[in-house]
């Protein structure tokens, strides 16, 4: 029997992501759930998951990587989620940020920051900021 929620993909959290992000997602019904990663050319990137969930919330989480066990490189990704209905087949952004550096750009004390802003999957807009970093 079908719940009263609507079968959606939720914002993925952290994002931007530097490690890996969770992918929350809710089904009105059990359904089998393929969640995949493509990269901003759309090139299939990674699985996530493949099977089965009963009706209600999950969470999943996607840890950087691709297929093959290698992290991705920075850039945008989407997660894509089917069902199995084209209705329920939607996408959410996310942001991957890889820093190999590891010391701050500024001398000790300063205030220098970096500021973003990152478009989400839903249209809104995310203001993020940090301490630039220099590459060792």
């Amino acid at each position: 029997m079908a719940s009263s929620e609507t079968t959606r993909l939720l914002a993925p959290f952290p994002n931007p992501l530097r490690r890996g992000t969770t992918i929350p997602f809710v089904l009105a019904e059990t359904r089998w759930v393929d969640m995949l990663i493509y990269d901003v050319a759309g090139r299939r990137v990674a699985r996530v998951t493949a099977g089965p969930f009963g009706a209600g919330p999950h969470r999943v989480d996607w840890s950087g990587l691709d297929d093959d066990g290698r992290r991705v490189r920075s850039g945008t990704y989407f997660v894509r989620m089917n069902t199995g209905i084209a209705a329920t087949a939607v996408t959410a952004m996310v942001v991957l940020v890889r820093m190999a550096a590891t010391r701050p750009a500024s001398a000790p004390g300063s205030t220098a920051r970096l500021n973003m802003t990152i478009p989400s999957a839903f249209g809104t807009y995310q203001r993020v900021s940090a301490s630039p970093l220099v590459t060792e």
